[in-house]
């Protein structure tokens, strides 16, 4: 039997799974599988708080050290240990995802009375903060979501526990996990957590303004030719148009690493560090490329808006608005951008001098603590809620990190963009991610701090990466055993 006829045994109905599929809101947490970028957060309706069963904050550690915060111990705030035979999962929700998660939490629960399940539901930024939080007290839950970026730093400090016991006792099948996930959930050769979620970005275009203004559509297959950085400044320069409070852009730029810089340097081929993680790369000759081309969109060619401009304008509504052609998205948004008024659709990464087409992409994963009590429990539940059945339930927000649930949603909601949905689907074959590092943090610091400077045009591509270059070598010397 396979994955999807076991998801289709559990009873989720056709009808069921459509409802999930439609909603009209969606919300881009940092940890939605969505690979946030700036421009690409919702944030939750007024008044939704934070459910959960204790309330902890602390300083995010921002120094050298990956570990857990020692000020996140003295901050620790206790919560009741669970009863025997009950378990707790903390994850981050929003307003939509709330209510899906609490459906699959119900469902174990109707088929585990033995081994019940609560859930603590955090929204907001301090997601992650809560979970060393916790950690550092002691009063972490027996599961948790934890973003992939994160994970490194975590596992280095024993929070997750390592699960490849259990996998091979249980003879567990991680083949349907897309790779880059199935690689992540490892950290140091161990495994240590099972993908929730997976999102890689592709561009969103409005098909009735390249109707409108007679322009030719992007490509729709990763393989088709002709769709290179050139073909993509002939569009977004055909689909711009005035200036001022009233102009209409042909692109975006987003400035983060997924769906931004990373996005535009993996597809000329470029490499932000070599394989020792030793030294940056981004001052080579394709990563400069790639980045000048990103600040000449915006400084020279003027077919993006202006960092001054997007701090008064959000990128969504300018292309809900109608003002923007093409930008570049999580495919796990597509019930978002449903609320346009106008048709849209998926189109690829354009491809530059790398020798093939990619696209960056960031995940979630759930873990398991490290010093559950209730080990045997605890990963029936982990494995659970990483099953194709409870992917399946919740892939209307985080989009899905197996091969067979991405096949089953692409064949629902035929009437509602996109029509192209397997560009997204395809993509996830495709990405690349930030390097796995406990100094992730400190790195993607370095780089929008730095980067800040290309979009503004302020400096030029050549002094802004050899400064770049400098400081994340250093960095990295000081911190070699990461």
């Amino acid at each position: 039997m396979t994955q999807v006829e076991l998801a289709r045994r559990d009873r989720l109905s056709r009808r069921h799974v459509l409802g999930l599929l439609t909603c009209a809101v969606a919300g881009d947490t940092l940890l939605a599988s969505c690979g946030t970028a700036r421009g690409h957060s919702i944030s939750p309706a007024p008044g939704t708080a934070e459910v959960s069963s204790a309330s902890a904050t602390a300083t995010r550690t921002t120094g050298a050290s990956p570990k857990v915060s020692a000020r996140a111990t003295a901050a620790a705030s206790p919560v009741p240990i669970a009863r025997a035979g009950s378990l707790t999962v903390l994850s981050d929700v929003d307003v939509k995802g709330l209510p899906l998660l609490t459906k699959v939490i119900d469902r174990w629960n109707q088929a585990n009375p033995q081994a019940r399940a609560s859930l603590q539901g955090v929204t907001g930024q301090q997601y992650t903060t809560k979970v060393e939080t916790m950690a550092a007290g002691g009063a972490l839950t027996d599961v948790f979501a934890l973003s992939g970026n994160d994970l490194p730093r975590l596992a280095g400090s024993g929070v997750p526990a390592k699960l490849d016991t259990f996998l091979q006792r249980d003879h567990y099948d991680v083949s349907d996990f897309v790779p880059l996930p199935r690689q992540r959930m490892r950290w140091k050769g161990a495994a240590v957590a099972l993908p929730r979620g997976f999102s890689n970005q592709c561009i969103y275009w409005n098909v009735d303004m390249f109707d409108r203004m007679a322009v030719t559509y992007p490509p729709q297959t990763w393989n088709a030719s002709g769709w290179d950085f050139a073909a993509f400044l002939d569009t977004a320069q055909k689909l711009t148009k005035g200036a001022g409070a009233g102009a209409q852009y042909g692109f975006t730029i987003e400035t983060g690493f997924v769906g931004g810089w990373g996005q535009w340097l993996y597809a000329n081929g470029g490499h932000v560090f070599d394989p020792a993680f030793q030294h940056c790369l981004v001052s080579q000759p394709t990563p400069v490329q790639a980045l000048q081309f990103m600040q000449d969109l915006i400084v020279k060619y003027k077919v993006a808006p202006t960092p001054a401009t997007l701090a008064s304008e959000d990128p969504q509504m300018l292309f809900f608005s109608g003002r923007l052609a093409m930008l570049f998205a999580p495919v796990a948004s597509v019930a978002y951008y449903r609320q346009a008024k106008f048709k849209w659709d998926f189109a690829t990464t354009p491809k530059g001098n790398g020798p093939r087409v990619t696209t960056a992409a960031a995940g979630v994963y759930w873990c398991m603590n490290a010093h559950t009590h209730q080990p045997d429990s605890t990963w029936r539940l982990l494995s659970f809620l990483a099953s194709p059945t409870s992917e399946l339930e919740l892939a209307n927000t985080y989009f899905p990190a197996r091969e067979s649930v991405l096949q089953e949603i692409a064949k629902l909601d035929p009437g509602l963009p996109p029509a192209h949905r397997q560009v997204g689907i395809e993509g996830q074959k495709l990405a690349r991610a930030f390097r796995a590092t406990p100094y992730y943090e400190q790195l993607n610091s370095i780089f929008t701090k730095q980067f800040a400077y290309l979009w503004d045009g302020s400096r030029s591509v050549q002094t802004v990466t050899s400064k770049t270059v400098g400081l994340v070598n250093g960095f990295l010397a000081d911190h070699r055993s990461g």
